[in-house]
């Protein structure tokens, strides 16, 4: 098993910046036999997968987002969001932002958007719900923001 680990591992990032592992399907496929020979998925199945400095992050077809620790693999958290729109309503994209880890994006298979912060999960952040209706998200990210462009102009300096 330590030797799964290792191989597996050094494909992760050692920084904090994040990384989408569907989009290494031996990587996706190999991630973790620990996790896939518990019986944490039952009958779902796992539709994304990120990683931070910290956590392993597993989207399922059923709307849970599956949290284990990235050293250890053993479970910490889950989270559900709540609501009709949401039951059996598989995630499908995971975004971890890159300077601050503790907040994910969860793409959903009918269109919603959701912002969570991991070091809180009774209560999502903020919720899309209408503007992608319909239409499976199929990848997220964080943008930065130039906050260069948001400071006012300054006119060019005339001679005197």
């Amino acid at each position: 098993m330590s030797e799964f680990k290792t191989r597996a591992y050094q494909h992760l990032p050692k920084n904090k910046e994040h990384v989408h592992l569907l989009s290494d399907p031996i990587l996706f496929k190999q991630l973790s036999e620990k996790i896939a020979m518990e019986k944490q998925f039952n009958n779902n199945i796992p539709m994304c997968v990120a990683a931070s400095s910290e956590y392993l992050l597993v989207g399922n077809s059923i709307g849970e987002l599956l949290i284990y620790d990235r050293q250890t693999q053993e479970p910490r958290d889950y989270f559900i969001e709540k609501g009709k729109d949401f039951q059996n309503n598989a995630i499908t994209a995971i975004a971890v932002h890159p300077n601050k880890q503790n907040y994910v994006l969860l793409g959903y298979s009918n269109g919603q958007i959701v912002l969570l912060d991991l070091n809180d999960l009774k209560k999502s952040l903020k919720v899309i719900k209408d503007h992608h209706r319909s239409v499976k998200i199929e990848n997220l990210a964080f943008c930065e923001t130039d906050t260069k462009a948001n400071e006012p102009k300054q006119e060019p300096s005339k001679p005197i």
